[in-house]
């Protein structure tokens, strides 16, 4: 399987409905997701599924692949971030974990490759198969 490094950091976004935080803080897994029903609840059951938590206390989400048959879900327990933390992020839209930004970023044509981000606090992995 080709890899590749990246250690460029992930540019803060200078939007504030949209906070970055580190991908460590966030429970994540791939799942298959039924062409005849819409993504979102499958989601959501599968997270309620999942989770020891109820969605409501989850800062949660997911990305679809290009042929909607699988979700990238994550999610991570609100009392996993400070109360200071989080009134900072009084007009969040989004909280995502920051390897998402990487999801996007082109990669070559192998029917399968990983790639590694390095960050401060860490390293991420992040690998893709032909589906």
């Amino acid at each position: 399987m080709p890899a590749t490094a990246n250690n460029a950091p992930v540019q803060p976004t200078t939007d504030p409905a949209v906070i970055l935080l580190t991908g460590e803080r966030f429970f994540v897994r791939r799942i298959p997701i039924a062409a005849d029903s819409p993504a979102g609840p499958q989601v959501e059951l599968a997270l309620e599924t999942l989770a020891p938590f109820p969605l409501e206390q989850m800062f949660h989400g997911y990305v679809l692949d290009r042929a909607s048959t699988h979700a990238l879900i994550y999610a991570s327990y609100r009392r996993n971030f400070s109360a200071a933390e989080q009134s900072a992020w009084t007009n969040a839209v989004n909280v995502l974990p920051d390897f998402l930004m990487h999801t996007f970023v082109p990669r070559g044509s192998q029917a399968a490759d990983a790639t590694l981000h390095e960050t401060e606090s860490g390293l991420t992995a992040m690998a893709w198969d032909s589906a």
